[in-house]
């Protein structure tokens, strides 16, 4: 009887946890020196910059790649996301 009340939630905390961690920066920007191991949101302020000139263009690109898989997460979990944001609230 508790597995199927608090799968919603489950599914609602790890998909959120998911996408904090996809986004961290002040974290890695901390902890990590080499590129090889950025993360994607540090790894975008060091895509498209040579010199004193930046490629903005590149770097909008970037992002634009980089949210694809968290936006598809999103839509596809979306049901479960709403449901586990709503599982305690009365009808």
């Amino acid at each position: 009887m508790i597995i199927p009340v608090s799968v919603p939630g489950v599914f609602t905390a790890a998909i959120l946890s998911f996408i904090l961690a996809w986004n961290d920066f002040a974290f890695a920007v901390s902890f990590l020196s080499s590129t090889g191991n950025f993360t994607a949101p540090l790894a975008i302020t060091t895509f498209g910059q040579s010199g004193f000139q930046v490629y903005y263009n590149l770097i909008d690109a970037a992002v634009v790649i980089i949210s694809i898989p968290v936006a598809l997460l999103v839509l596809l979990a979306q049901r479960r996301i709403v449901a586990g944001l709503t599982a305690g609230s009365f009808r």
